[in-house]
């Protein structure tokens, strides 16, 4: 929807986002009073001048200039992350150069008084950069790290990958997390910030050690470019930490004051524009265009774009270098323009300049525009905007290096004072483009704010230097860096060295090490004279390596030329030896027999090769060969049948031939039935060769290779692939001569000696060589008619779609003219003849647009190629006419014979019909030729007048048609020297670059018109919408009402939470009714404090939960859960992992020995009286992770009670004591059931306000607690517990499972046990653990209620009791009666009942299988008597 289009409200609030350089209310920092700011050209130059200038001012800041004078004189070392384009090192040396300047301190042109230790980026384009940076100016002294987060442990990096915000994350949601994941890292520091950490260094392959500190003076604040006076925007928060322990902090002590002393001192008016920030001359702007219009694949070359660019022709000039996107939101802009320009105009406040950024919608939330240059991010087309007169706007685009210059860099213009960049030097040699440089900028950031920031903190910094010894970071890393030097150099003498004497590589690591010194102060001299000999470069040409000491070479060019040396010197001939010194001397000659000697000699760690040449053979050796060829034609029976006809046979025979080459199955076919086609020989030619031949293998089949390692085979295998594949050897050229001597067994000199004729040079090598070449660039010509065939179906589709959707609108038409231009240079590529070229397609929206100057030479080929066939015959008879006759022979026929030579010819004409039959070929080849290079030249010349609408080749004199590299192909087996084999297939090679160039083009033309038409139809349908929705607005105003009130309420709906969680459960707790209590919070408890186990309880602030915290260990444990357990959730609720053995186990069971120390009951440890699963339960610790939108009910694992230790985020407990939940839900619900463990937590989760009331009523009281990070909740056995989480991004802790015995826990599990049987859940094994929840008051009880049933006993170990096999074998439901009956009796506990019925059992009289209730009295006294003779104490019948 166009701009003028808007609604009058969106329109004022568009027009209002134009900013100027007047102050807004957000530069409430900038005194009126403040001095003005970048006025001229010269300023933009000089601005560090006026940064120095207001932090050293004279007779006020002198104590701030002798601090600066000192970090000048010693030196600064600088560590960055997040480096970019190194920012901080550029404003540090521009600023200690204006200081230089302005207090006329001596300078050093070749030293700089920053050292810059280390940078770290993990975008690829910023580590090219950095690591260019270090190895070009720096000799490879710093280093590069690839990712911060590289240094943290594995864990810690799941755990913030885990707890970073989602993408559609609020903004307080996001400054939660945040929030979280900062209190997590200084909870964790120990952890992630070890003293070992260690980081991948991009420079020098290899990892570092980093130290880290803790105390800190830490100042913060906001600044920005457009504060300084700068046309920029680009806010950013700086921050300032001095470390206490090395360094004094002398200025402001908070924030707010540093910040008022800082704008009081930096702070300027805003005077100019942004169009002062634009330097670029003509010829940079072009450039800069021409580039963006070839990444376009569009015809642009600086000539073509200069033309526009003077004669201001915006409209084809956006087309070149802006996609359809960006040309419709030029548009747009430009109509902002005009609007402001209007209203400017009407409030008689002029604007002075308009500047906005393309890559972004005018309606959008990116970058505003105005007087000042908008906000840069990693991509953008700035642009500005200048009224013209009419209605047209015009523009000038910013260029890459402009970009730079926005942001304070020195990127323009001669200066004596600040010279360019040497940044943009690196740039310039890793070939950057705009966009990379646009990306590189958008990350970067602004010099001015970076250079104020960072010399105002310096300027209030001293270091301490109470330790004179001590490294201090700023002030002595001269120091120590040649410490470091040393130590590696003490180091380096302890390696193992080669045969040379040298470790390796170590002299180039110990001269970058020692290049680190300035030439000032002790170790000044020592330093620069060692840093000059590093600076030495090889003594091979293109080698960019440092000298190896006492040696004119590097360290690998040192090691061959010795060993060259070597082996002439092992000859023994003097005259070699000073041919080899002769040719060490002479740099070019050297790197060729150095290289030569690599090839054949690959490199090894140690003398004894670890290869066995004897698996490598070289053979020479001549051979002479007889070769036949046929050459062959396919074809159908039709062109077989013309064929045979040429050749005077009839149709019948040509059939029979037929017929008879289809029953071959020797002869090649393709095709099938009617269509079937086959490959006739056709002329046969043989060639008599004596080849000298030159193998290289790899015997692998030999005994010596038979054992070989694998690495040894391939290094084998890759030096056979170096050898030079090259017709050039010496061997080889003297196959090249006399073949006749050869064949005669000629000498080595007297085949020197004969002269060659001028066309015998053909040696045995071409005619290998030529077959092969045909081959090859067959099938590259098939692929250049693949890519013509689909640039042309991709351009006929998008001329199909723009002839459906007409527009009179110059874009669509230049875009159409663009298509029909390039197809057309497509189909002239594809033709045999000029004949065949079809005519210039018109533009489907406007047919009589187009490149004129292409139209009149299509129109005339078509002209031309009509009278063609005509002039081609008149100058065939001139040629005839014209052609000398041929000379006599030598032996020419006499007078008397002359009347019989035309008989003679003619029948020799008969008897040799294949002559002339290849004469007539080769007469038709040529004039097939010479129609191909018309075409060629024809391609050329309309690709010449086609101008910027058609498709940019880099060579245009080396393109051809594909009919003449057809025939340029098959005039590869004309060649007769390698040379010229070369020759031709290398204008192949640029021909096939060509087609791709066209297709290329013609594509990226396709492209551009769909994505137009379709931009065209989805913004044409957008308007139709908001049309329609602009005229429905009164109407259905109170229906969106009522359906966004609807939304809400399902919203709400779907996200309401059940009654009981909808409750101020805090304020309950707070009232004066018992309705709920809260958990008793017991801080810092002692030993025994707890005297109860029946109750919740929640241990805070105990020493062995903090120490417990701060382990490493268990933060790598916790750290690495939390940073995991969220991918899991997905499929279950809630997330829990076994703790294991040397991964935290024996940290979390000593916290728990801890905590069980504090209770006065015992619990009860695990024993071999309990079953194997019991054992692990109590065992076992889990850490456990949370969903932190969900909420659980339900009961405890296994229903035991347990320990909750809560290490991240927060929870809502609701526990629930069952005997009264039990109780309260009977007398509620009516009923004597539950409902299964489905009914307990549907009545729970419906409880109101109202039905907790009811609850209270019927003695039911709910324990309520918010539980935080460190705090440790104890459940009792049997509770029912309802969580939700609270709060925390990660919500994790660590849990245990313990036992105890309680007649309190004993009743809960028993109604526990109800519930599961309710809900038809097995409960063998609750009944099996019931046994050890039991309260025992007797020594006997303890005997007879903690052994096993008889039932378990029965089933382990049958052997023993046969007896009782036999008396109630498979008679369960006997003793399952028995037990009801004596639980009738008095005894209601299980195990109890089962040991009676196990004596009821062994007292059965003869005959009586099951026992009779009216027997039971007197075996319970029977019982009761014998075990009250054993404990000698009375037992009460109805105990439990």
């Amino acid at each position: 929807m166009a701009t003028s289009s808007l609604p009058p409200e969106k329109k004022r609030r568009l027009l209002q986002r134009v900013s100027s350089v007047e102050t807004d209310p957000g530069d409430a920092w900038v005194a009126a009073h403040a001095p003005a700011g970048i006025r001229t050209v010269q300023d933009l130059h000089q601005w560090p001048l006026d940064v120095m200038e207001s932090l050293t001012r004279p007779e006020r800041d002198e104590e701030i200039e002798l601090r600066l004078h000192s970090h000048l004189l010693q030196g600064v070392s600088l560590y960055t992350d997040y480096s970019g384009l190194d920012c901080p090192r550029e404003a540090l040396e521009m600023g200690f150069h204006a200081l230089q300047l302005l207090k006329g301190y001596e300078t050093e042109a070749a030293a700089s008084p920053v050292w810059v230790g280390r940078t770290c980026d993990k975008g690829n384009l910023q580590k090219r950069l950095q690591v260019a940076l270090s190895s070009s100016f720096e000799a490879g002294q710093r280093c590069h790290f690839d990712d911060i987060l590289h240094r943290l442990p594995f864990e810690g990096r799941q755990w913030l990958a885990a707890a970073s915000p989602q993408k559609h994350a609020s903004k307080s949601e996001r400054l939660e997390a945040y929030k979280c994941i900062a209190d997590w890292v200084m909870a964790n520091r120990n952890m992630l910030f070890s003293v070992t950490a260690e980081s991948q260094c991009m420079v020098h392959h290899r990892r570092l050690e980093e130290t880290f500190g803790d105390t800190a003076v830490v100042l913060a604040w906001e600044d920005g470019p457009e504060w300084h006076g700068w046309p920029h925007r680009r806010r950013r928060i700086l921050s300032l930490a001095v470390n206490r322990s090395t360094a004094e902090w002398f200025g402001p002590a908070t924030s707010m004051e540093a910040r008022a002393d800082y704008s009081n001192r930096f702070y300027r008016q805003m005077v100019s524009t942004g169009e002062i920030l634009m330097q670029a001359d003509q010829e940079e702007r072009v450039q800069d265009m021409v580039a963006l219009a070839r990444a376009r694949k569009n015809n642009a070359d600086y000539t073509a774009v200069e033309t526009l660019f003077v004669e201001q022709d915006y409209e084809r000039l956006a087309q070149l270098v802006l996609p359809p996107g960006g040309i419709l939101r030029l548009k747009e802009w430009q109509e902002l323009h005009k609007m402001k320009m209007a209203e400017a105009q009407a409030t008689q406040a002029p604007m002075r300049a308009f500047l906005c950024d393309v890559d972004h919608t005018v309606k959008g939330k990116g970058p505003v525009g105005g007087e000042l240059w908008p906000t840069q991010l990693t991509h953008g087309s700035v642009f500005a905007l200048k009224s013209r007169e009419g209605e047209s706007v015009g523009w000038k685009m910013a260029t890459s290096k402009e970009h730079m210059t926005a942001l304070g860099w020195r990127a323009h213009g001669p200066s004596e004072v600040f010279p360019v960049s040497k940044m943009l030097s690196v740039m310039s040699d890793l070939n950057l483009t705009p966009n990379q440089i646009k990306t590189l900028a958008g990350n970067s950031m602004h010099l001015r704010t970076q250079m104020a920031f960072m010399f105002y903190a310096l300027g209030h910094i001293m270091l301490k230097s109470e330790n004179p010894h001590a490294l201090q970071r700023a002030t002595t890393w001269q120091w120590e860096a040649d410490q470091m030097a040393d130590d590696f150099e003490s180091e380096l003498d302890l390696m193992p060295k080669d045969e040379d004497g040298d470790a390796d590589d170590g002299s180039s690591r110990v001269q970058s090490q020692r290049s680190r010194g300035r030439g000032r102060g002790r170790q000044g001299s020592a330093t620069a004279k060692a840093k000059s000999k590093a600076d030495k470069l090889c003594f091979i040409p293109g080698c960019e390596s440092k000298c190896k000491p006492h040696s004119k070479h590097c360290h690998d060019h040192h090691k061959d030329a010795e060993a060259v040396r070597y082996q002439a010197k092992q000859q023994g001939d003097e005259e070699i030896k000073k041919t080899v010194e002769e040719a060490l001397a002479d740099p070019y000659k050297c790197k060729l027999v150095l290289e030569d000697f690599a090839r054949n000699n690959p490199a090894g760690r140690f003398r004894k090769k670890l290869i066995d040449w004897s698996a490598f053979q070289r053979s020479y050796g001549r051979r002479a060969e007889v070769r036949n060829r046929e050459n062959e034609e396919e074809m159908d029976v039709t062109d077989y049948i013309s064929y045979m006809r040429s050749k005077g046979k009839s149709v019948e025979e040509a059939m029979e031939k037929w017929k008879d080459l289809l029953a071959d199955p020797n002869i090649e076919r393709s095709g099938e039935g009617q269509v079937i086609k086959v490959w006739v020989p056709k002329n046969r030619t043989r060639m008599r060769d004596t080849v000298h031949y030159k193998d290289c293998a790899f015997i692998e089949g030999s005994k010596a290779a038979k054992d070989m390692k694998e690495a040894d085979r391939q290094d084998l295998l890759d030096h056979v692939q170096r050898q030079e594949y090259s017709v050039a050897d010496a061997w080889l050229r003297e196959g090249v001569g006399n073949f006749e001597l050869q064949l005669q067994g000629g000498s080595r000199k007297a085949l020197q000696d004969v002269k060659q004729e001028p066309g015998s040079n053909k040696g045995p090598e071409i005619a290998l060589v030529r077959p092969k070449a045909v081959e090859k660039y067959d099938k590259v010509i098939v692929a250049c008619r693949k890519m013509t065939e689909t640039a042309k179906k991709a351009v006929t589709e998008a001329l199909q779609l723009a002839e459906e959707n007409k527009e009179d609108d110059k874009l669509q038409t230049a875009y159409e003219v663009n298509c029909v231009t390039r197809l057309y240079m497509l189909e002239v590529c594809e033709a045999s003849s000029i004949a065949d070229v079809p005519g210039l397609r018109a533009p489907p929206s406007s047919p009589d647009s187009g490149v004129k100057e292409l139209t009149a030479l299509a129109s005339s080929s078509s002209k031309s190629a009509t009278s063609a066939p005509a002039d081609m015959m008149n100058q065939g008879q001139q040629a005839n006419s014209q052609q000398p006759s041929a000379a006599p022979p030598t032996d020419a026929a006499k007078d008397g014979d002359q009347a019989a030579q035309p008989a003679a010819a003619t029948a020799a004409m008969k008897a040799s019909p294949r002559k002339s039959e290849d004469a007539q070929s080769a007469s038709g080849d040529s004039a097939a030729l010479s129609q191909a290079a018309k075409v060629t030249r024809f391609l050329k010349k309309a690709l010449q007048m086609a101008g910027t609408a058609g498709q940019h080749v880099n060579d245009l004199d080396k393109i051809m048609g594909l009919s003449q590299m057809i025939d340029t192909c098959q005039s590869l087996m004309d060649c007769s020297t390698i040379e010229e084999l070369n020759k031709v297939t290398e204008s192949l090679k640029a021909a096939a670059a060509g087609v791709k160039e066209l297709k290329d083009g013609a594509c990226k033309a396709a492209s551009s018109l769909k994505s137009h038409v379709q931009a065209r139809q989805r913004a044409g349908q957008k308007k139709r919408q908001a049309d329609i929705k602009l005229q429905e607005q009164s109407e259905v105003q109170e229906k969106r009402k009522q359906a966004k009130l609807a939304a809400e309420q399902i919203k709400q709906q779907e996200t309401v939470l059940p009654p009981i969680l909808n409750l101020d459960w805090k304020a309950i707790a707070d009232g004066v009714d018992d309705r709920c209590v809260r958990v008793q919070l017991m801080n810092g408890p002692a030993k025994k404090s707890i005297k109860t186990l029946d109750t919740p309880v929640c241990i805070a602030n105990f020493t062995p939960i903090n120490d417990f915290l701060k382990n490493p260990k268990v933060q790598l444990l916790l750290g690495g859960f939390g940073g995991t357990y969220k991918k899991q959730l997905k499929q279950v609720p809630k997330v829990q992992d076994l703790v294991s053995k040397n991964h935290g186990l024996e940290e979390v069971d000593k916290l728990w020995s801890s905590i069980v120390e504090l209770f006065e009951p015992n619990f009860t440890s695990p024993n071999d009286q309990m079953e194997n699963y019991l054992q692990k339960i109590i065992h076992a610790s889990w850490m456990v992770g949370f969903d932190t939108a969900a909420h659980y009910f339900g009961f405890l694992p296994n229903g035991l009670a347990s320990m909750r230790l809560l290490c991240s985020g927060e929870m809502l407990w609701l526990l629930f004591d069952m005997r009264q939940l039990s109780a309260a839900m009977k007398v509620i619900l009516e009923k004597d059931d539950h409902g299964g463990i489905e009914g307990v937590t549907e009545f729970v989760k419906n409880l109101d306000e109202k039905g907790i009331a009811i609850l209270a009523k019927q003695g039911c009281t709910v324990h309520m607690i918010q539980q935080v990070p460190g705090q440790v909740l104890f459940i009792p056995i049997g509770w029912f517990a309802v969580e939700r989480c609270v709060k925390g991004l990660l919500v994790y802790g660590v849990r245990k499972t313990f036992i105890y015995p309680s007649q309190t826990a004993f009743s809960n599990y028993e109604i526990l046990q109800g519930v599961h049987v309710e809900s038809k859940k097995p409960v063998d094994k609750m009944k099996a653990t019931a046994a050890f929840i039991v309260p025992l008051r007797r020594p006997e009880l303890n005997r007879v209620e903690r052994s096993v049933s008889l039932e378990a006993n029965w089933r382990k170990q049958p052997s023993e009791h046969g007896k009782w096999d036999y008396k109630y074998g498979g008679r369960q439901n006997g003793l399952d009666s028995t037990a009801k009956a004596l639980a009738r009796q008095g005894l209601r506990h299980v195990s109890t009942t089962q040991k009676v019925a196990e004596f009821v059992y062994q007292h059965l009289p003869q005959g009586m299988d099951r026992p009779d209730d009216k027997n039971l009295k007197w075996f319970i006294q029977n019982y009761r008597q014998r075990t009250e003779r054993r404990s000698r104490a009375p037992l009460p019948v109805g105990d439990v």
